[in-house]
């Protein structure tokens, strides 16, 4: 017989040790990947975060959603890696746009290292739909163009008043991917 019994309830309490584990973290900085696995799951916020008990490291055959964003990250940042304080113009992104196969080839290699091939045969599905996605951020950017790349890949820092669990300042860090400038304007990607 099936035994349908309640599942166990997992609670987890914010207690001192807690809040000294996050302000811990505060010191350096909290990121937004720090922040949104809270909300995403907060037993493994807990696990992770304040018991600093490690993922277990496995070999990659198929990629997840979490790899994903990395994917797409890694991509964009090879299409523009080089072209740091240049003007940028339609020109040179239809050009890069053609290249994206080998962009991705190249990450996937770095990325991947010797697991390269099996990830395109496992995971075609996902790296088309990663390259589809850069090439309409390449076709959004070739409409803006022309425009000056400022940086990539810029560390950035800000502290900010918070009054709650013995903490007085959250301080907040991560890395813009891309600045830009165009007529004056400057954009943050």
């Amino acid at each position: 017989p099936l035994n349908n019994s309640k599942p166990l309830e997992i609670i987890i309490q914010k207690d001192a040790f807690f809040f000294e584990a996050v302000k811990a973290r505060n010191s350096s900085g909290l990121s937004p990947t720090f922040l949104s696995s809270y909300f995403i799951c907060p037993l493994q916020f807990y696990y992770k975060n304040i018991l600093n008990i490690p993922e277990k490291e496995e070999i990659v055959e198929e990629l997840e959603a979490r790899h994903f964003g990395t994917l797409f990250h890694k991509l964009m940042e090879k299409v523009y890696e080089d072209q740091k304080g240049q003007t940028i113009d339609a020109g040179l992104l239809t050009t890069r746009k053609t290249l994206l196969s080998n962009y991705m080839d190249q990450v996937l290699a770095t990325e991947h290292r010797g697991q390269k091939d099996n990830i395109l045969q496992k995971n075609q599905l996902l790296v088309e739909t990663v390259k589809i996605l850069a090439e309409k951020a390449l076709e959004a950017d070739i409409s803006y163009a022309p425009f000056n790349l400022i940086d990539l890949e810029v560390d950035s820092k800000h502290s900010m008043p918070f009054h709650a669990s013995g903490i007085e300042t959250i301080n907040l860090k991560g890395i813009i991917d891309r600045i830009d400038e165009k007529d004056g304007t400057f954009r943050i990607v």
